[in-house]
C-alpha cells in the first residue's frame, strides 16, 4: 500500500512545465499573427479606397480636359491665332528683341492682340 500511496506521476512535472510554457507561447504567437492579418487586411482597404478616390479625382480631371479642349476647338484656334500685327522675330530670344521664349509679366499684352 505504500506503493500506491507513494505513485509517480506518468510524467516529469519540469515536462509538465515545458508543455505548458510552449502551449501559451504558442497561443500568443498565434494571436500576434491573426493581430497582423487583421491589421493589414484594413491597411488594405484602406489605401484601396485612397485607390479609388485617385481614380474618380483623375477621370474627372481628364474629363474636364476633354471638354475644355472639345469648347476651344468649338470657340476656333484661339491659342493657335497669330497676334495682330504680326511677330517680329520668332528666332531670336524675347530679351534680344525678338518673340521667342520667357516675356514674364508681358504675357497679357500678347493675348490681348492674339484674340
Amino acid at each position: 500500500m505504500a506503493d500506491a500511496e507513494k505513485k509517480v506521476p506518468a510524467v516529469p512535472e519540469s515536462l509538465l512545465k515545458r508543455r505548458k510554457a510552449f502551449a501559451t507561447m504558442k497561443a500568443m504567437r498565434i494571436k500576434k499573427i491573426l493581430a497582423e492579418k487583421k491589421s493589414r487586411k484594413t491597411t488594405r482597404k484602406l489605401i484601396y479606397k485612397r485607390a479609388e478616390q485617385y481614380h474618380k479625382e483623375y477621370r474627372e480631371m481628364y474629363r474636364r480636359e476633354v471638354r475644355m479642349s472639345r469648347t476651344a476647338r468649338k470657340v476656333g484656334n484661339f491659342y493657335l491665332s497669330a497676334p495682330r500685327g504680326g511677330m517680329k522675330k520668332k528666332t531670336t530670344h524675347f530679351v534680344e528683341g525678338g518673340d521667342a521664349g520667357n516675356r514674364e509679366d508681358q504675357i497679357n499684352r500678347l493675348i490681348r492682340r492674339m484674340n
